[in-house]
């Protein structure tokens, strides 16, 4: 989003530059720069469209005359790792009227929340009824099988409308191959960045190292499942990759491929709040 439609969302909104810094908790001459000259960090431009989707919520459930839910608070909700206490509030939210009109004005009058996470949160996001019924390890392996299945199925595309290929029974099977390969080794990765979240807190080379053992992981469960998977329908490993795995050179350009993409993921990681 630009500077010039957050303003003409504010303003259609009837929102004052003052009511989206409090909510923010920023300066108002932050939201002012944004808006005129749209030279503001990226986890600031978040952060402050997140503070005018806040209010514009607020604003639509005020006029529908929603009562707010004292379960719905945000102070009230479960820790993800706490899944007990997630399944009692998700019976809760489904037999609650005051929630359920909650989330129908939100669904109906409302423009979709911004994401305010990383990568992986933002690859979730597009996925229908993704929540409190997706938390934790789970949560990171769906991020990353999709994430991973979006790019693999891009590449293909991309080389099917190049010409490069031609659309055969053969070609259909090996890119089901693909994909399977795809979701299971991005999710092994997703998972990786799960398990490694502890590390993302401590600044900049936290959350590289952490990035960069995601897509490491990945690689390896990808080497692992395309070289057995092959072995396994007995399709014999092509030389050429063979030859790779042994030299010491294709696992210099291994690694230097992980810590590029690491390096990537890391940036794209990086806190709304930088």
């Amino acid at each position: 989003m630009t500077g010039t439609e957050f303003r003409r969302l504010r303003e259609q909104a009837g929102i004052s530059r003052e009511q989206v810094a409090g909510e923010a908790g920023v300066a108002v001459d932050l939201v002012h720069a944004w808006e005129r000259s749209g030279r503001v960090p990226r986890g600031s431009r978040l952060a402050l469209d997140h503070a005018l989707w806040t209010l514009e919520r607020d604003a639509a459930l005020a006029k529908a005359g929603v009562p707010r839910c004292p379960r719905a608070v945000p102070g009230a909700l479960p820790a993800p790792r706490d899944q007990a206490a997630v399944d009692d509030l998700l019976r809760h939210l489904d037999g609650c009227g005051a929630c359920r009109a909650h989330d129908d004005v939100v669904r109906t009058r409302v423009r979709p929340e911004p994401v305010t996470g990383g990568i992986l949160a933002q690859a979730m996001s597009y996925v229908p009824g993704y929540g409190l019924r997706h938390s934790g390890w789970r949560a990171s392996a769906c991020a990353g099988a999709l994430l991973v299945l979006a790019l693999s199925g891009t590449g293909i595309v991309a080389l099917l409308a190049a010409g490069l290929f031609t659309l055969s029974p053969a070609l259909v099977a090996a890119a089901l191959g693909v994909f399977l390969v795809c979701t299971v080794s991005g999710a092994v990765g997703g998972i990786t960045h799960h398990l490694t979240r502890r590390m993302r807190r401590r600044g900049a080379a936290g959350r590289y190292a952490s990035a960069t053992l995601s897509v490491y992981a990945y690689l390896v469960a990808a080497l692992a499942l395309f070289t057995g998977g092959s072995l396994l329908v007995g399709v014999p490993v092509d030389e050429g990759f063979r030859g790779m795995l042994a030299d010491p050179v294709g696992w210099a350009i291994f690694a230097v491929v992980g810590a590029f993409f690491g390096a990537a993921l890391a940036g794209a990681e990086r806190s709304p709040g930088r």
